[in-house]
């Protein structure tokens, strides 16, 4: 009958292990070995007290069970006395209300059926509950310690006591590999800092003035109409200090070049001198130089070209401070 009972117990569990790889939640069969004492009532056996530690029933017991959740869990409990001396076999079912989350207390609660060869009656069914608490070593080991009251269905109303230990094996599921970190979102490359604008560079531009006085033939007197340039010139030199006055004499070729030389030199300082004394121009800043009859600009051979070059050429040098 014992071997009958621990072969059924293990079709069961083999079908319900089946069942636990099937579930998609925590949910899971688990399989348990344990042993427990059985502490009989004393009216069950007369020849000796079976309350007696040393005379109590040791069971040696195999487990199935269902673990519906983190708080339920039911089981089904072969048990066979390991000395044979009582001949004690125990079939029972108990459910189980857990609570905490470490070491956790549990209450039990069940039917059991208990045959025992040298007792009266010698099989009986009870009911039983008790308490105990759980500790999970693993995600798959956990061991239970319990104490349960049985009170028979006889004519007696024997009452029982038991006091286990058990290592139940859950076959939960791995967990899950830990979902990968997303991708950052890509970040859209920062704009590149406008170029830097190029630091302002100062330089000295020099501006040029001209002014052209024509004389007429074998004369150095400067004439009324160059009046208004030359004022001009003037007031810009007043303007900007920095500035300064070249003048250029020129004559034709008629007449010895010694001559024209002098008379080239005659007509620039006539126009210096008209600054100088005239027009409140530093002597400093202005200066004179006749050319003669080296630098013509037109054709001596004719009377409009020697007209164009019996003159004197001034030339206003104005430097001034740029920002670029």
């Amino acid at each position: 009958m014992k071997l009958s009972r621990i072969v059924v117990s293990a079709l069961v569990l083999g079908s319900l292990g089946n069942h636990a790889l099937a579930q998609e939640d925590d949910s899971n069969v688990y399989v348990g070995a344990g042993l427990s004492s059985l502490a009989l009532d004393d009216d069950r056996i007369a020849a000796y007290s079976t309350r007696s530690p040393s005379h109590t029933p040791k069971l040696f017991n195999l487990s199935v069970g269902y673990q519906f959740n983190s708080a339920w869990s039911a089981d089904l409990t072969v048990g066979t006395d390991m000395d044979y001396e009582r001949g004690v076999d125990r079939i029972s079912v108990n459910a189980y209300r857990f609570f905490g989350t470490n070491w956790r207390p549990f209450v039990s609660a069940g039917f059991s059926s208990v045959d025992t060869e040298t007792s009266v009656p010698e099989s009986t069914e009870s009911l039983q509950a008790g308490i105990g608490v759980s500790k999970d070593f693993t995600r798959n080991l956990e061991m239970r310690v319990g104490w349960q009251h049985f009170y028979a269905f006889d004519d007696e109303g024997h009452n029982d006591d038991e006091y286990s230990i058990a290592l139940n094996w859950h076959f939960r599921k791995p967990l899950p590999p830990p979902a990968a970190a997303p991708e950052p979102a890509p970040v859209a490359a920062p704009a590149p800092a406008p170029a830097p604008e190029p630091a302002p560079v100062e330089k000295v531009v020099v501006d040029t003035f001209e002014l052209l006085v024509q004389f007429e033939f074998d004369h150095f007197n400067v004439r009324s109409i160059y009046r208004p340039q030359m004022e001009e010139i003037a007031q810009i030199m007043k303007d900007y200090p920095d500035s300064d006055l070249t003048i250029e004499g020129h004559t034709c070729t008629i007449g010895p070049e010694e001559y024209n030389q002098t008379l080239s030199e005659n007509r620039a300082n006539a126009v210096r001198d008209i600054f100088i004394n005239e027009l409140g121009i530093d002597p400093s800043r202005i200066s004179a130089q006749g050319f003669g009859e080296s630098v013509p600009v037109a054709d001596n051979g004719t009377r409009e070209g020697r007209e164009a070059n019996r003159r004197a050429l001034g030339v206003l040098r104005r430097p001034r401070v740029v920002t670029e």
